[in-house]
């Protein structure tokens, strides 16, 4: 997961902070929605490969 924050400041043009932003927000979401009931890495992971 931590190859796509890379690649977005590997690029030479102005930085991109919206993917991160909307990274953030579906971690913090999956987090809040799948407490306790499946492994919040699993989400999180699967979330990061959809971006």
């Amino acid at each position: 997961s931590s190859t796509l924050p890379e690649s977005f400041e590997n690029k030479p043009s102005k930085p991109i902070p919206k993917p991160r932003v909307s990274i953030r927000k579906s971690v913090d979401l999956l987090h809040a929605s799948h407490t306790g009931q499946e492994p919040s890495e699993r989400h999180t992971e699967e979330a990061l490969r959809k971006f």
